[in-house]
C-alpha cells in the first residue's frame, strides 16, 4: 500500500481521511500491524483506483512492508491470510459479477423493447404522413 500511496504522492493523512479512519490506524494497516479485511480492500481499491484482488494476489506487483521493515511481494505469508479467505473473496467477486451480468442482461432486454416501441411509432408516423401526402 505504501508504494501505491507514494506513487500518487499522497500522505497517510490524506488516504486515512478518504477511508474515514485516523492516520495512526492507517499506518498500522499499511505496515501490516492490522489485518487487511476484504471490506477495507474494497475501500482501498476505490481510493487507489485498482482492483481489490491486487491486495491479495501472490503475483502482485505491489510490495508489502512487514513489521520488521522487511519488504517483498504481497502473498499469503505476508498478509496472514488462510486459503479459505481467498475462496470467500473470490466467491464474493464471482457473485457480484453474476449479479452485474443479470442486471446488464435485463437492461439490454428493456432497451430492445423500448427500441421496438420506438420503431413502431416511427412506422405509424410515416404511414400517417404518407396517407396525408
Amino acid at each position: 500500500m505504501k508504494i501505491i500511496r507514494d506513487e500518487n504522492n499522497w500522505s497517510q493523512d490524506f488516504v486515512a481521511e478518504k477511508l474515514g479512519m485516523s492516520q495512526a490506524a492507517y499506518s498500522k494497516l499499511e505496515s501490516g500491524q492490522t489485518k487487511l479485511t476484504f471490506d477495507r480492500a474494497i475501500q482501498l481499491s476505490k481510493v487507489y483506483d485498482i482492483e481489490p484482488e491486487y491486495f491479495f494476489s501472490d503475483d502482485s506487483k505491489f510490495i508489502h512492508y512487514g513489521k520488521d521493515n522487511s519488504f517483498g511481494p504481497i502473498n499469503k505469508n505476508t498478509n496472514y491470510y488462510r486459503d479459505d479467505t481467498f475462496k470467500d473473496i473470490f466467491e464474493k467477486l464471482l457473485a457480484e459479477k453474476d449479479l452485474r451480468i443479470e442486471e446488464y442482461s435485463q437492461t439490454i432486454k428493456d432497451l430492445k423493447q423500448e427500441l421496438e416501441v420506438a420503431n413502431k411509432r416511427v412506422e405509424d408516423f410515416l404511414s400517417k404522413l404518407k396517407d396525408k401526402l
